[in-house]
């Protein structure tokens, strides 16, 4: 037998409880199952593990340089765990270990767990049977007194699950952390499940105080974001009572916002005395954009909001409400012209194509070269268009098609009206003669004014024969259109 140094008792004078030793091609995949089940099984649930094991995760064999950290790792450690197996037994790396462990402990500190192979013991030698063992390195020849305890790990190497979950692993990992606390086997178990279920219970306690704390913190956010909201209600409602007398809109404005904020019977109280002192029906809200124009629909019951955007909304004339709302034609809006069926618009744009659209949907029906301004004929059948560059042009409103140009340039502002039949239609240049065509076939009908006169107005009498106008002479003459007489 080798001569040994005693094992040394003190516990707190070693920084691990046990060194783990074994072969990164054998078992790099069990070492690192088992140092992680010893590390948790029956670990207090307020400490982070239950012993601290040294591990080699790098493999000597890969950096031989690191044998200085693995004797220190073992120096430091109370217990020698070997994984045995034929390649643990003819690593060097693992002898040099076990004599570097066997120069300085007892051999009684070293625990055996068998991962492959096979190990048997001679009484009459009183030794390891070396003609039979395989997994055990040669360092171990008569060290051990009477027959080593094992621990059996070979079913390990065809298991898939590592963990505590497999009853048999989790009964390996029982034995070598009785051994190495000094505690009986038993009381270990029953210590581990008692730490388990206060584990559990210490888990549902922080979920449920979590749960607690969250549904008082969202109680009390809403509790404090309503009562700002009532807050900022009754401001709105007393300073709208306080200019009833002075501006009703503006009074129906704030209680608007108001309600907005929340809905209260002080604030329905306010509205309904504002509403009953201002002249306003209702209000559209809620265009994000500046709104370039405007306007009814024929019958009246619908409104047609033109954003500066190129964006569309149609609404409910009486209630305010938004029924439909059309975002797609980019670009700066410049104005819009819509039908008197309510059935067509034309955008006109700055710097971008005009377009024809549908309503309320808005689709596009066609693209217009640029101009300055257009009309629509009172059946809502034609729209006439007008440009400083270009002719008067008449175009087809439900196809967008161009039905034929007129030879009127605009110089300034220009004059357009049709005739109520929409079959006739008057342009006016500013600085020039006004003309009647014939919507059907683009002739000229008669000539009115002079070319000294500016013409600035003209409007068709109901029965389509006679027009009257306003000129720069400050004269207001009735014409005939057929007869081209005043």
């Amino acid at each position: 037998m080798r001569t040994l140094r005693k094992h040394e008792s003190a516990r707190d004078s070693f920084k691990y409880d046990a060194f783990l030793s074994y072969s990164h091609a054998a078992d790099g995949m069990l070492a690192p199952a088992l140092h992680s089940e010893l590390h948790r099984f029956a670990k207090p649930w307020y400490r982070r593990r239950a012993m601290r094991i040294f591990r080699d995760e790098t493999g000597l064999a890969a950096n031989p340089a690191l044998w200085e950290s693995i004797r220190n790792g073992l120096k430091n450690s109370r217990w020698f765990i070997l994984l045995a197996s034929p390649a643990a037994a003819a690593s060097p790396w693992i002898e040099r270990e076990v004599a570097f462990w066997l120069d300085r402990r007892s051999p009684e500190t070293i625990l055996i767990a068998v991962t492959d192979g096979e190990i048997a013991w001679n009484e009459r030698e009183g030794d390891i049977d070396w003609a039979k063992t395989t997994a055990l390195p040669r360092s171990l020849t008569g060290v051990f007194a009477n027959e080593p305890h094992l621990v059996d790990l070979r079913f390990a190497r065809d298991s898939s699950v590592l963990s505590s979950k497999n009853p048999d692993f989790a009964k390996v990992v029982a034995r070598l952390s009785a051994a190495v606390k000094g505690r009986d086997l038993d009381d270990l178990i029953g210590e581990d499940v008692r730490e388990h279920r206060k584990f559990k219970r210490w888990v549902w306690s922080a979920i449920v105080a979590l749960v607690a704390l969250t549904l008082m913190s969202i109680t009390s956010a809403w509790v404090a974001f309503h009562q700002r909201n009532e807050a900022v209600s009754r401001e709105l409602v007393a300073t709208a009572l306080a200019q009833l007398e002075f501006d009703p809109e503006l009074s129906v404005q704030l209680v608007a916002r108001a309600l907005h904020q929340r809905t209260t019977p002080e604030v329905e109280h306010a509205l309904r005395q504002s509403l009953a002192q201002s002249r306003l029906v209702t209000t559209l809200l809620g265009h994000k954009r500046g709104v370039e124009s405007a306007v009814f629909s024929d019958d009246g019951k619908r409104v047609f909001t033109f954003g500066a955007n190129g964006s569309i909304g149609v609404w409910n004339s009486t209630t305010g409400k938004r029924i439909s709302s059309v975002v797609g034609h980019a670009g700066h809006l410049a104005g819009a012209q819509v039908s008197p069926n309510g059935v067509r618009a034309v955008l006109f744009f700055h710097q971008s194509s005009d377009r024809l659209v549908e309503l309320p949907s808005g689709e596009l029906v066609a693209s217009l070269p640029p101009f300055d301004g257009a009309s629509f004929s009172p059946n809502g059948k034609w729209f006439v268009t007008y440009a400083s560059h270009s002719d008067t042009a008449l175009w087809n409103s439900l196809s967008g098609a161009l039905t034929r140009t007129l030879p009127v340039r605009a110089r300034g502002t220009q004059q357009i009206a049709f005739s109520p039949n929409s079959e006739s239609l008057i342009v006016a240049p500013k600085d020039g003669l006004a003309r009647t065509y014939d919507v059907q076939t683009g002739q000229e009908v008669s000539t009115l004014g002079d070319s000294e006169t500016r013409i600035l107005s003209v409007t068709y009498h109901h029965d389509g024969k006679h027009v009257v106008t306003t000129d720069s002479n400050n004269k207001v003459a009735i014409w005939n259109v057929l007869s081209n007489q005043s």
